[in-house]
């Protein structure tokens, strides 16, 4: 039974629903914007492709991977039929099923409005448009960012990483809730460093913990440049929750990973994914097909392999809808065999 109102604490099951109900809210705004640009008179006359479907609706042909992730959360609440690149009207009205707000609030937090807004001014198939991680956008990330969707699954990782006088490394550490995590419970004998790519979440963290003895280096960098700082076999463990999608090579950020980790130090890598069934993904994939250029997307199986490749063996998967928790340590070097030796 989904939680309403007097709802019990945050878990897994909540922030599923929550998850499944802000994404059929999105899909029903985009019903209204496509209905009233003509997209059921378009259909009236049978199947377009959905190539044909997007030039009579007047989509750029630059927002080709939007138009099509478009169309399959319309096939989601049961608007349109999509098989075989071709679409078909199924029905021109609103599903009548209530969308319960508060469970969505509960879950994105205050910030979930302005999130909507995104999908709400029409800007989904703005060529122009694009999500950011600073100027007018730096709020609205703030907010979803520190929301229990992207948080339930972090706490879980600090308290796996984090141990008394540990040298940890948080990769995208963004609004820096995990990192404050992280510095209580490392203690006075541990450190923390960091790498954040967007100039706002780095120069404030420097504001924020420049009177910290723990916080040893925050680094303004692009992980897709490599990890030319930091020395072999520096860290005890590294946090890189939620931003694998912004990754071009992760073969090649895990071999990073792999040289700067001593031997049973921890990793938690938290990714995005769309290969198993969820009614959220259509709007995974159109949130992610939001930045430029369009976000990657890797099957967890994929990387767990990369994991090993660059020495890491993943003890524990947690996943919720589309997201997963890994949950790895470092193993000792390869032997001439090509075998392993066992972690304890």
């Amino acid at each position: 039974m989904r939680a309403g109102r007097g709802r019990e604490p945050m878990g897994w099951s909540t922030v599923i629903d929550g998850l499944n109900e802000v994404s059929r809210k999105i899909y029903f705004i985009l019903f209204d914007h496509l209905k009233a640009q003509g997209l059921f008179d378009c259909l009236a006359g049978g199947e377009l492709t959905v190539e044909e479907l997007q030039t009579r609706l007047g989509a750029s042909s630059e927002v080709s991977h939007r138009f099509a992730v478009v169309l399959q959360g319309l096939r989601a609440i049961g608007a349109v039929v999509v098989e075989g690149g071709r679409v078909r009207a199924r029905r021109s009205d609103r599903s009548q099923e209530p969308v319960d707000d508060e469970l969505i609030s509960a879950v994105f937090g205050p910030s979930i409005g302005s999130y909507l807004d995104i999908y709400r001014r029409d800007r989904v198939l703005d060529p122009a448009f694009s999500l950011t991680f600073a100027g007018e956008q730096a709020l609205l990330w703030e907010g979803l960012l520190n929301a229990p969707i992207n948080t339930v699954g972090g706490d879980q990782a600090v308290q796996w990483i984090a141990r008394p006088g540990a040298r940890i490394l948080e990769l995208a550490f963004g609004p820096g809730r995990m990192m404050r995590q992280l510095i209580e419970l490392v203690g006075e004998t541990g450190e923390i460093y960091g790498l954040e790519s967007s100039h706002h979440y780095v120069e404030r963290a420097r504001e924020e913990f420049r009177r910290s003895p723990t916080v040893v280096q925050l680094l303004e960098a692009d992980v897709n440049e490599g990890l030319p700082d930091f020395a072999d076999v520096m860290f005890e463990g590294a946090m890189f929750m939620g931003a694998l999608q912004f990754v071009k090579d992760p073969p090649s950020l895990f071999r990073q990973l792999g040289r700067i980790t001593g031997v049973g130090g921890r990793l938690v890598l938290g990714a995005f994914h769309t290969n198993k069934p969820c009614f959220a993904n259509p709007a995974l994939h159109l949130h992610m097909n939001l930045f430029s250029p369009p976000a990657f997307e890797y099957a967890v199986g994929d990387v767990k392999g990369w994991l090993w490749d660059a020495g890491f063996e993943t003890n524990i998967a947690v996943e919720f809808g589309s997201y997963c928790s890994l949950y790895a340590q470092k193993m000792p070097d390869v032997l001439d065999g090509g075998a392993r030796l066992e972690t304890c």
